[in-house]
């Protein structure tokens, strides 16, 4: 399932907040509904899986946080059904990110914690992926608690490890969440 298949506006961009935002939340309703109605459709339970996970998404973009949450819940099942670790990895942090948008901070922060700690901890290769997003969620959450110093300071090292791997497009949303952290600094002080 390949979210540019859907004949919905499902694009997003970044705001002042650090959250992403639709840029059509009627199409993005549309779109999450479309999305709902495939995942019944289909019996491969790992595409399935991958459905929800988009659900999930969305569902936090147009602020159904609640929906998000149950599936991201679902999603994770399926993968762990199958023993797809590195997918659900990628779900928790998701579902963390959900938990910060419903102002669940503590429940958030103690997921990206211990995931940062199992990321510099393994010596998994796909395992050491996943750091450079997790520091980037966790500032987006430490931001919303208003240490911006603190999610200044993530970001930068999100941004070292992207400048490591020489990921453009990493690179370049790191720098466009420092610009707007550094901004929020400079009015805060």
């Amino acid at each position: 399932m390949d979210i540019a298949d859907l004949e919905f506006n499902m694009d997003y961009s970044m705001a002042s907040d650090l959250r992403e935002v639709p840029a059509d939340v009627d199409e993005m309703h549309r779109g999450v509904k479309s999305l709902i109605h495939k995942a019944i459709d289909v019996n491969d339970e790992l595409v399935r899986a991958k459905i929800y996970s988009h659900i999930g998404f969305y569902s936090r973009l147009i602020l159904d946080l609640e929906q998000s949450q149950d599936y991201y819940e679902k999603s994770y099942a399926l993968f762990e059904k199958h023993k797809k670790k590195l997918s659900c990895f990628s779900i928790k942090i998701q579902l963390a990110v959900t938990y910060v948008w419903m102002r669940k901070f503590s429940k958030a922060d103690s997921f990206f914690n211990n995931a940062l700690k199992i990321c510099r901890e393994s010596n998994a290769e796909q395992i050491g992926k996943f750091e450079g997003k997790i520091l980037e969620s966790y500032a987006k959450s430490k931001f919303e608690q208003r240490c911006v110093s603190l999610a200044k300071e993530m970001l930068a090292e999100a941004l070292d490890l992207s400048i490591a791997k020489g990921d453009i497009d990493q690179i370049n949303k790191s720098k466009s969440l420092l610009t707007i952290v550094s901004k929020a600094e400079t009015i805060s002080n």
